[in-house]
Order: C-alpha cells, then sequence, then structure tokens
C-alpha cells in the first residue's frame, strides 16, 4: 500500500494565475478530482521529449497523491517539478504528487508539469494520458469506516496538443 509522508503534503505549492473561481472546472470519472486547463505541448523538432500541463482539484475529504502516469506515443511519463537553485534552473522528478484535502495543484510551464518522454514522432491533435490515483490512507480511520485502505483507482484524460514555439 502506499505510505507517504506528511513533509510531502508540507512541500505542495499551488500557484497559478487564474483563480479556481474563473476556471471551468470538469469532474474526472471514477474519482473524486476535478479537472481543468489541460493541454499537452507538441514536441519540438529534433526532440524526442515534451510536457504535460493541467489543474487539478481535490475538493474532497482525503489527501490524494497521483502515483503513475502513461502514454501510448511515450516510453516514460514522469511528474517533474522545475525549481531555482541559485542562478540556474533544475527539474527534479516528483512522485508521487500529493494533493491534500481543498487544494488544487497547478501543472504549468516552468513549474510543476508532466515530463513526457521518449517521443518518436509527433504527438496527433489529441492524446490520452493514463494515471494512477491514491488516497492517502488514515489506517485507523478507514478500519474504523470499515473501507480498505489506500486502494488505487486508474483514470484516463484526453489532452488537446498544442504547437508551441521554443520559448
Amino acid at each position: 500500500m502506499l505510505a507517504l509522508s506528511g513533509l510531502l503534503i508540507g512541500a505542495l505549492s499551488a500557484c497559478g494565475s487564474q483563480s479556481d473561481a474563473t476556471r471551468e472546472w470538469e469532474a474526472v470519472a471514477g474519482t473524486a478530482l476535478e479537472v481543468s486547463d489541460r493541454w499537452v505541448r507538441q514536441r519540438l523538432p529534433g526532440t524526442t521529449r515534451t510536457a504535460g500541463y493541467l489543474t487539478l482539484r481535490n475538493p474532497g475529504a482525503t489527501p490524494l497523491a497521483l502515483v503513475s502516469a502513461s502514454m501510448p506515443e511515450a516510453a516514460v511519463v514522469e511528474f517533474h517539478q522545475t525549481l531555482r537553485d541559485g542562478d540556474r534552473m533544475r527539474m527534479v522528478r516528483e512522485q508521487p504528487v500529493v494533493l491534500p484535502p481543498g487544494e488544487t495543484l497547478v501543472f504549468e510551464p516552468g513549474g510543476r508539469h508532466i515530463m513526457i518522454l521518449g517521443l518518436a514522432d509527433d504527438l496527433p491533435d489529441r492524446v490520452t494520458l493514463s494515471f494512477t490515483l491514491a488516497p492517502i490512507a488514515d489506517p485507523k480511520a478507514d478500519s474504523k469506516a470499515g473501507r480498505e485502505p489506500g486502494v488505487e483507482r486508474p483514470f484516463t484524460l484526453s489532452f488537446p496538443v498544442r504547437a508551441v514555439m521554443a520559448e
């Protein structure tokens, strides 16, 4: 089962330019999540990688964790965070990605993103990413409520692909 430290929750930073009130939210079937603003950047010529972006909201009462992602066109899909290290920027793998109850998490260029690696060709107009979501179990509370702790839930989302000039 999934065991996570409270340190992961403390490391969460959700920032973005659009407020939750102005976003158009869509429920993610089979989960407690809501999603908006999803898109994948078309890979640049001569490269085998790109990134995906979205905003997730957890309106539920249980902390959730994105534990994995995959895409048929890619060899590897990971969650990354771009961090400033002095005068340099660096990417750090972030798995799982924790989403506390009532919080919004923004995946955006220059910040947290879905890193898509090992692409052989340009992407079609839409791609599907598959994710695994798991509640962060509280064994005592789950036992009292008669729930199986930490049951992982797969879900898929369709993302439009956008051609974006190199920055």
